[in-house]
């Protein structure tokens, strides 16, 4: 086949002598060419050769050059929650994985976080599982969502199969977080419907969690599902925090509420104080104990206590739970569409929580509202 640029010569024909050039407008031997001659002083040690049909071919000193593909951004993500949760499990510091985590800045698999964290705790000891009973809470709702913490349990159910073949006892360990979960208000209680499961032994584990949930002395027994003295830390911030709430509504003071919840030390649990005081509101059957609540968070919120992203984690809390509620306040659920609609008013929640509401209202009794 004839070059454009140079008619007559055929490149790589055996008889012609001629090498085709990398480039059809680049010189032989760079500029040094010529029959007989060497070359430019050092080509012979310009660079690699790369083609595999050069005699001066080095397999080793091509591989060398081979610049690999990078790893899926999912990939890193693992490692890098491994080597997270490699430190938490010896140090125990919840703050530490609370900013470590956002810095990956990857909250697409924030679920992920959670399937590896309780997959990884059900293969160690009690002391690991109770630090990541508490763990999953600290983390809500600033860094792990609703929806994070549902499809991280969601993926361990479906992988509950294989996680037994190494440990016989992974399903009831994992109903013991689900229950624990659920108790925590981390979970909805219709996540234990075995109706969104397909592998029986998922159900059978979703059935077990429900069972865990029941009953008298339910929620002290889970807390130390783990053992006993685990898990007093929660218990003890959601006891100060009923006692701190309940206190207020005999004795109105915004700012005594604002101190004693300064003093918990705890700013991850402050959707605890949401949550309570929006539940408190909606079960009272007294409209002025709802209009104190209502004037407690907005001061809390205008103070910066409790951020805004605090608030809706605890009035979606109450919103999964209305149906419960509702079974000893027949009210609830009207009294929280209403007590919404005041929150919304007063700027501490964000107008896009009517369609919340909306759903709330709209829900027949005994089913979740769907938090969006």
């Amino acid at each position: 086949m004839s070059s454009p640029s140079k008619p007559g010569i055929k490149y790589g024909d055996r008889h012609s002598g001629v090498k085709a050039p990398t480039r059809p407008d680049e010189p032989k031997k760079g500029g040094a060419g010529g029959k007989g001659t060497w070359g430019v002083a050092g080509c012979e040690i310009k660079g690699s050769v790369t083609d595999r049909h050069d005699p001066n071919y080095d397999s080793e000193e091509d591989s060398r050059l081979y610049v690999p593909r990078p790893l899926p951004p999912i990939v890193n993500f693992k490692s890098n929650v491994q080597t997270i949760l490699d430190e938490f499990f010896v140090s125990g510091d919840v703050d530490e994985v609370a900013r470590a985590l956002p810095e990956l800045g990857q909250a697409e698999f924030h679920h992920e976080f959670v399937k590896i964290a309780v997959s990884r705790a059900m293969e160690r000891h009690d002391r690991e599982r109770e630090l990541v009973s508490s763990l999953l809470p600290s983390l809500y709702p600033e860094v792990l969502s609703s929806a994070h913490i549902a499809e991280g349990f969601t993926a361990v159910l479906e992988r509950l199969q294989d996680l037994r073949l190494d440990s016989p006892a992974a399903p009831d360990l994992l109903a013991c977080f689900l229950a624990r979960a659920v108790i925590d208000d981390i979970l909805p209680p219709v996540f234990l419907s075995t109706d969104t499961a397909d592998e029986e032994l998922a159900k059978d584990t979703l059935e077990k969690a429900y069972g865990m949930t029941r009953g008298k002395h339910a929620a002290a027994r889970l807390e130390q599902v783990w053992g006993p003295g685990a898990g007093q830390s929660v218990k003890r911030l959601k006891e100060r925090i009923a006692l701190i709430l309940e206190e207020y509504l005999a004795h109105p003071d915004a700012l005594q509420v604002d101190r004693a919840v300064r003093e918990l030390h705890s700013p991850h649990f402050h959707y605890q104080v949401a949550k309570k005081a929006a539940q408190m509101a909606i079960e009272s059957s007294k409209s002025s104990d709802r209009d104190r609540v209502n004037d407690l968070l907005a001061q809390l919120h205008k103070s910066g206590l409790v951020s805004q992203e605090h608030m809706e984690g605890g009035f979606r809390i109450v919103a999964d739970l209305i149906s419960d509620i509702e079974l000893d306040a027949p009210a609830a659920r009207s009294q929280f569409v209403d007590f919404v609609a005041h929150a919304i008013r007063a700027g501490y929640l964000p107008s896009s929580f009517q369609d919340v509401a909306a759903r709330v209202s709209t829900k027949p009794s005994g089913q979740k509202a769907t938090s969006s």
